[in-house]
Parts: C-alpha cells; sequence; structure tokens
C-alpha cells in the first residue's frame, strides 16, 4: 500500500518482509492441511493467504499486503504453483 513503507532487516535473510515471506510460502509454508494432510503443492490462494497473514504478524501490522482480486478464487483453486519437496 502507498501508505506503508517495506520493513527490511537481517531477521528476513536480507529481503524485505514480503519477499521473505514469498519465498516462505513457494518453499513450503503456505502448503495448508486438508483433513490432516497437506497435498504436497503450494497454490496461488495458499500463498497468499500465507503471505497476507505473515506479513502482517512478522511487521505487527505494519505491513499488510493485499491482493484483492485474488480473494476472487473460488474455493476450488486448481493452479499448483510449486510441487513441495521437504518433509513435513
Amino acid at each position: 500500500r502507498e501508505d506503508q513503507n517495506a520493513e527490511a532487516g537481517v531477521e528476513y535473510g536480507g529481503h524485505g518482509a514480503f519477499t521473505h515471506s514469498l519465498l516462505l510460502g513457494l518453499a513450503g509454508a503456505a502448503d495448508i492441511a486438508v483433513d490432516g494432510h497437506k497435498d504436497r503443492a503450494v497454490s496461488l490462494k495458499e500463498l497468499v493467504g500465507f503471505v497476507e497473514r505473515s506479513v502482517e504478524k512478522n511487521t505487527l501490522g505494519f505491513q499488510r499486503p493485499t491482493c484483492t482480486p485474488l480473494r476472487l478464487l473460488t474455493a476450488v483453486d486448481p493452479l499448483r504453483l510449486v510441487p513441495v519437496s521437504q518433509s513435513d
């Protein structure tokens, strides 16, 4: 948002809070368990939700990224961005 400054620092691996959260999400942190099992893939919907929550939490609410058009995604999100290679 225009009224917010990016937070960058050592705690984010030298990245800003948004990029740090995006990279974590793509690495598998955004994979949501359904019925107790993760599908080992990160969907666009999962990634957007993860980044929005993570950035707001990590910046203590000073940054609140929004992806308004992506909120129009239906409950069924067939777009899988990346397979998750790490173990659960």
